[in-house]
């Protein structure tokens, strides 16, 4: 990693953030458009540091190894790391608005690691919601993410009506 030059280096960070697989358009979307990601991504696959893993509904990429994966994201300082999960999440909401429920577990992540308290929340509750038929663990762990969120921050009228039916 610390061989690459700058923009393979931060296309890799970014690409760490999103997670062990990422969407190109996903990661083209926080990239901004100083970076040609398309050669980035190429010198990446070249140096076997990640690979194409699926192009169909979408272009997609998957780290060849998780050590480098978490080796690149444990490179980023950790506002930049806020900052990244932000712009993520953001993304997902802008890319996926129609499935939104069904991406919820990821937005919630991605917004408890932004610092994004009421968002994290929302998207926690949504979450443990519906793996709540499935699977009651995976709902806890979701539930208790949203928790954590909220870090004793008061809930605005959103979180409220979503945490108590109101």
């Amino acid at each position: 990693i610390d061989r690459l030059e700058d923009d393979a280096r931060r296309t890799l960070q970014l690409s760490s953030v999103i997670g062990r697989s990422f969407h190109y358009g996903v990661l083209k979307l926080i990239s901004g458009s100083s970076i040609d990601l398309d050669r980035q991504l190429s010198t990446l696959q070249r140096v076997e540091l990640i690979r194409e893993s699926s192009r169909v509904p979408a272009l997609e990429y998957i780290f060849q190894h998780d050590l480098t994966r978490e080796a690149a994201y444990n490179s980023i300082l950790l506002r930049e790391r806020r900052e990244f999960h932000k712009r993520v999440g953001e993304a997902v909401e802008e890319m996926l608005n129609d499935r939104l429920e069904e991406q919820s577990h990821l937005l919630a992540h991605h917004f408890y690691e932004a610092g994004e308290t009421q968002r994290a929340l929302k998207y926690s509750i949504i979450a443990g919601e519906r793996a709540l038929p499935t699977y009651a663990l995976g709902s806890q762990a979701h539930f208790q993410r949203g928790l954590a969120a909220k870090g004793g921050q008061p809930l605005d009228s959103e979180g409220a009506s979503m945490c108590f039916g109101l």
